[in-house]
């Protein structure tokens, strides 16, 4: 897997649009992205910092440098969420995971909404 590989990879795991990601990374458009993604760009570091930020990844990974199974935090807070949601029995459980989604950053309620394939009720 090459890196424009795997930033297309992480951004749709994250469930963002290329829109969004081009905001994110300084990019003007989603047809940057694009080009990124096609491996049409080659990133200078910096820039590959920039998307490993964006996507709540490494460089290391994006690059190809650490292991493939290797799971960032965010990744292993995602599977943590399903898993509660699997074992979920009464409504004051589902309360607590609930309140537990509410306090999560964007990129984590995104993930957990395309995980449980659901509409964005906030926008």
């Amino acid at each position: 897997m090459e890196i424009c590989d795997r930033i297309k990879y992480k951004r749709k795991q994250l469930g963002m649009t290329q829109t969004e990601l081009a905001a994110l990374t300084g990019y003007t458009n989603k047809s940057s992205i694009a080009s990124v993604e096609a491996g049409k760009i080659d990133l200078p570091l910096s820039k590959v910092k920039i998307f490993a930020k964006a996507l709540h990844t490494t460089p290391a990974y994006l690059l190809g440098w650490g292991e493939e199974n290797a799971r960032t935090a965010q990744e292993k807070r995602l599977i943590a969420y399903a898993d509660m949601f699997s074992k979920v029995k009464n409504s004051d459980e589902l309360l607590n995971v609930l309140r537990s989604y509410e306090s999560q950053e964007e990129p984590i309620k995104a993930a957990v909404r395309k995980l449980l394939d659901i509409e964005d009720a906030e926008k």
